[in-house]
């Protein structure tokens, strides 16, 4: 069975073991569970890894993926250009900016972190570095 494909940002880690976050909102859209195997994806670079939940942490940043290292690979060109799971990440990639955005609004209107992490159920910690880009 081949595995599915997700897109990651190893910029955004795991603040306990340095892991890169899967949001949650792929999670369900791929239907994925703890130990699930996955090929994951970011630029050109793709990894075999498997997904984990750390339930210590906040529901946005609670997921991560486990990266074998040994099974990095640069995709070619016709596959970073035409990949078919595309459209799955994107749709979790337009859910997480319209909860960013609706935060940052709520933020702008006077509304606590608190209210916002609430309503949203971005992190606190991610409704704090955007509350500290508001002018």
């Amino acid at each position: 069975m081949p595995f599915k494909i997700i897109s990651i940002d190893t910029n955004f880690c795991n603040s306990v073991n340095g892991e890169p976050i899967v949001s949650p909102i792929l999670i369900k859209s791929f239907e994925l569970s703890e130990g699930d195997k996955v090929a994951a994806y970011q630029d050109e670079d793709e990894w075999e890894g498997v997904i984990h939940c750390d339930l210590s942490q906040t529901e946005d940043l609670r997921w991560y993926i486990q990266l074998d290292p040994l099974t990095h690979k640069e995709a070619s060109n016709e596959r970073v250009v035409g990949r078919n799971e595309g459209y799955r990440n994107g749709m979790a990639i337009g859910e997480l900016i319209a909860k960013i955005k609706i935060a940052e609004d709520l933020l702008k209107n006077g509304l606590t972190p608190e209210i916002v992490c609430n309503y949203t159920k971005l992190s606190i910690e991610r409704i704090n570095i955007l509350k500290s880009r508001i002018r």
